[in-house]
């Protein structure tokens, strides 16, 4: 007969998912005791309390490691340990997907990578950053283009200044950088088919 595991769910708050959240996420599987990094010890710790047939809960398998260090640290940690618990005759369980490190840790290591690389570098948040931003020339109408293009072909204007002061005038907001304006602005240009 197989035991039913016991879940002790690992808390480690970080940017972006805070203790509460990640309580929230482990709910779920109930799990029998928390341990709270810090609070109540690190992870040699929590590994030493590990055994059969107690699993490690997790909300995301990125905090399994050390939350400290650069990208490969963390990430070297988060390694370690799910190698300390399959030692010990133990696993982790990772509660935001339900993967088990027996079965699925190559897609958990791909996932706990990048969030060691996010909280390495700072990021306020662990999960997810932002995606891109709105390109600036979707600010732009056509004949806020076409205005600037003869600003830019004009003679009257002899440098980056008194371009700049004209687009100012003319009320085109936002204002171009000058690389944008003298690299990028034709090209805006003939994706809208305003210019050959």
């Amino acid at each position: 007969m197989v035991e039913k595991p016991e879940y002790i769910a690992l808390i480690q708050p970080v940017a972006g998912i805070p203790e509460a959240e990640q309580r929230r996420l482990c709910a779920k599987f109930e799990p029998a005791d928390y341990f709270l990094i810090g609070k109540d010890g690190d992870h040699d710790a929590f590994i030493k309390i590990m055994r059969p047939p107690r699993v490690a809960l997790v909300s995301h398998a990125g905090l399994l490691g050390e939350q400290r260090g650069k990208k490969l640290d963390r990430a070297d940690s988060m390694a370690s340990t799910k190698a300390a618990l399959h030692k010990r005759g133990s696993h982790a369980v990772e509660a935001s997907t339900g993967r088990s490190s027996l079965k699925k840790w190559a897609g958990m290591r791909k996932d706990g990578d990048e969030m060691c690389r996010r909280l390495s570098q700072g990021a306020k948040s662990a999960l997810n950053g932002k995606r891109g931003t709105k390109a600036l020339a979707d600010d732009w109408s056509n004949d806020d283009i076409k205005d600037m293009l003869r600003v830019k072909d004009s003679r009257k204007y002899k440098n980056w200044r008194s371009r700049h002061a004209a687009i100012v005038k003319l009320g085109i907001k936002p204002v171009p950088k000058r690389t944008t304006f003298v690299q990028k602005l034709e090209h805006i240009a003939r994706a809208r088919g305003l210019l050959e």
